[in-house]
């Protein structure tokens, strides 16, 4: 998860320049070289290093003095950049509506397990104690997800908050801990819990009412499947896309081409 939250005293700009969730830092250092490269290019030609006429031009920057690659180049970038933001918000929208369906699931499944326990024959301290442990390894279920799929060390090393994880015996946090799948962990631990709880009567609801709040738990396991894609796999372009760019490409580097192989004619006097 990326915090875009202004903090106190800094400019709402700020968020702009800041190194985590900011594309403007790497497109800097991508363009600023090229940028560099412009300005010696254009001041070397306004000093006419490359030559004055088009005859006498160096071989290779004969393009300069030609605006047709410049514009279909021009077109190029264009496209390849509405392309590329019209994907990254699709991308987008997609990773947020699959991160709010597992924790909507799996809010739902703790809110079935908390009244399932309504009307059962249970002392008070043993529905008391049931709740208490099954909403606190809910909370360690979202907050290892969200862990998991956050791109900062930080909630890597030290984690998220969870509703008083001290609750839970020190040897399954040692366990949870060291494990290196502490989502399927703690899903494993409410699914055992859950079923537990209906056999002993702790759990007043039937039988297909469970089941569906064990489909529900799982439907957010699933959807968290979902969401590591977002995080661990890149984007690739559509067969459709990488044919349409390419075909784009070749249109505008036709002009390109021509004038590059005009000043190879000239200079080498072929008709």
């Amino acid at each position: 998860m990326i915090d875009y939250g202004v903090k106190a005293g800094q400019p709402n700009w700020y968020l702009a320049f800041q190194l985590t969730g900011s594309v403007f830092p790497r497109c800097f250092m991508v363009v600023f070289p090229l940028a560099l490269l412009a300005v010696g290019l254009k001041l070397l030609h306004q000093h006419e290093v490359f030559g004055k006429g088009k005859e006498d031009f160096v071989a290779g920057f004969y393009f300069l003095l030609d605006g047709n690659p410049w514009s279909g180049f021009s077109g190029f970038v264009t496209f390849v950049i509405v392309f590329r933001l019209s994907a990254a918000y699709s991308t987008y929208w997609a990773a947020y509506t699959t991160t709010n369906g597992f924790l909507g699931d799996w809010s739902g499944a703790a809110a079935s397990a908390v009244a399932f326990c309504r009307g059962t024959g249970a002392s008070d301290a043993e529905v008391e104690a049931f709740l208490q442990k099954v909403i606190r390894l809910f909370s360690m279920l979202s907050a290892c997800a969200l862990q998991e799929l956050s791109p900062r060390k930080s909630h890597q090393v030290w984690g998220l908050l969870t509703l008083n994880s001290g609750g839970i015996d020190k040897t399954s946090l040692a366990t949870l801990d060291g494990s290196g799948q502490r989502v399927d962990l703690c899903y494993h631990w409410i699914q055992q819990l859950i079923v537990d709880s209906q056999r002993s009567g702790l759990i007043s609801a039937p039988s297909p009412m469970v089941s569906g709040m064990l489909g529900e738990l799982s439907s957010g396991m699933s959807k968290f499947g979902d969401a590591k894609k977002y995080e661990y796999i890149q984007a690739e372009a559509s067969s459709s896309s990488q044919g349409i760019l390419g075909i784009y490409l070749s249109a505008n580097l036709d002009g390109y081409l021509k004038v590059m192989a005009s000043g190879f004619c000239k200079e080498n006097q072929v008709e």
